[in-house]
């Protein structure tokens, strides 16, 4: 789901603007592949543009909340439920940034790790329901699709990468990358 969209407090024609990213410019959310399109690498990361005197620059958490909200608004609406790839620190606060409604559709969290799958769940203790809710965590073969997943590409050598190609899933459909 890596579809540039600037800031959600913008009309929708106006976040088609091409400008996106430039300092002072729009918030740069999200970015996915146009249909027909493959992701492409883009070679070497672009230098680091200084934020101009007199911009403010736009804290991670407001960045989060805006990409939590995109997700909630424009693509779990089309899911019944949902696995959230990754039992770790980022994949359990996505879970605790949904929605009530939003975290009642999340079936499962998916890893690799072990000892994450061997402790069996994930229990959400900040939560006012009773009991608490307690999300299973299942090796990422036993998941079920659709995924949104919350790990980083290029950091494990590329085994994350071949784990989801096994799967034969295709982005947009049955899998959303969120990190």
């Amino acid at each position: 789901l890596h579809r540039t969209i600037h800031t959600l407090d913008q009309p929708a024609d106006a976040r088609a603007a091409p400008d996106a990213g430039r300092p002072g410019g729009p918030v740069v959310l999200l970015r996915a592949p146009q249909e027909g399109r493959r992701r492409r690498p883009c070679g070497p990361e672009p230098p680091a543009v200084p934020i101009p005197p007199g911009h403010a620059s736009v804290l991670e958490t407001t960045i989060w909340t805006h990409r939590v909200r995109f997700l909630e608004e424009q693509a779990l609406p089309r899911w019944a439920a949902f696995t959230i790839w990754n039992a770790g620190k980022q994949g359990r606060r996505l879970y605790r940034s949904l929605t009530a409604a939003s975290q009642r559709k999340v079936v499962a969290f998916c890893d690799v790790d072990e000892n994450k799958i061997r402790k069996g769940f994930y229990c959400h203790e900040d939560s006012q329901e009773r009991p608490k809710p307690r999300i299973p965590i299942l090796h990422f073969r036993a998941a079920r699709p659709p995924f949104v997943i919350c790990v980083k590409l290029d950091l494990t050598g590329g085994a994350f990468e071949d784990n989801l190609r096994s799967l034969h899933l295709q982005e947009g459909q049955d899998f959303l990358h969120f990190s």
